[in-house]
């Protein structure tokens, strides 16, 4: 971690989470147990490493989603954060960017 990033440290799997380089990560655990933080911690490392348009995170809901953008904001002081997203949202950004001209519609998207 960096001088602008909150101490914390973990436990001996939370920071292996934190070191984790290999590319994408599933980490479970229960509620309570610092999954947020740790998995905020990994994505604020990787961040500051290839910068937020390199870190996508992705949680179960919209309120996960809310959680990990405060946590993430523990983290990164100062700068953007990485995208934050639900399998939702993450669908209808696939589909804004991506979908396709429905004729009937004319000439919008159809979302």
């Amino acid at each position: 971690m960096n001088d602008d990033a909150p101490e914390w440290l973990g436990d001996q799997i939370q920071q292996q989470v934190i070191a984790h380089d290999l590319g994408p990560l599933l980490y479970l655990g229960a509620p309570g147990t610092g999954t947020t933080t740790a998995l905020a911690a990994a994505a604020a490392r990787r961040t500051r490493q290839v910068g937020p348009g390199g870190v996508w995170v992705l949680t179960l809901g919209r309120p996960a989603a809310t959680a990990m953008r405060a946590a993430l904001a523990g983290f990164i002081k100062a700068g953007v954060l990485p995208t934050v997203t639900s399998p939702h949202g993450l669908a209808l950004s696939i589909v804004r960017t991506y979908g396709r001209t429905d004729d009937r519609l004319g000439s919008e998207r159809a979302v």
